[in-house]
């Protein structure tokens, strides 16, 4: 992972300081650890390259729900999970297997599906919404 984040509270103030006029422009914070950069491998190579759109989705779906856990140990309280398209390039199979660990998930959890994702057969509460045209 490559970081921007300080390592003392004197560093991250300097930080923010030099920043100051350009994150105004820009209307954002360029520092800190929402700017971090995940690298994810696999056979040392990033998988943002290599993996498939399903392995991809499958990466990003583990990364949240490790991030829920460690802030829950932090809160104490497990946070709500959004998943936008998640199972979006899965096979039937591997969607069930998340839609599983996703249901086992101690929190509330928010997911937009694909039409063609059949969701009956978990016990999931459902609310299927359709644009109009």
């Amino acid at each position: 992972m490559h970081s921007t984040a300080a390592q003392d509270q004197s560093e991250w103030l300097e930080q923010l300081r030099e920043g100051r006029a350009d994150d105004r422009r820009l209307g954002r914070c360029r520092t800190g650890p929402h700017a971090d950069r995940l690298l994810i491998e696999t056979a040392g190579r990033e998988i943002r390259s290599v993996g498939s759109r399903g392995q991809q989705k499958l990466a990003a779906a583990a990364i949240k729900l490790a991030e829920c856990a460690v802030r829950q140990q932090a809160r104490g309280i497990w946070p709500l999970l959004l998943l936008d398209d998640c199972l979006e390039a899965l096979d039937h199979t591997r969607q069930q297997r998340l839609l599983q660990r996703l249901c086992a998930y101690a929190g509330q959890v928010l997911v937009t599906t694909p039409s063609d994702v059949d969701v009956k057969e978990l016990p999931i509460h459902t609310l299927s919404l359709s644009a109009k045209k």
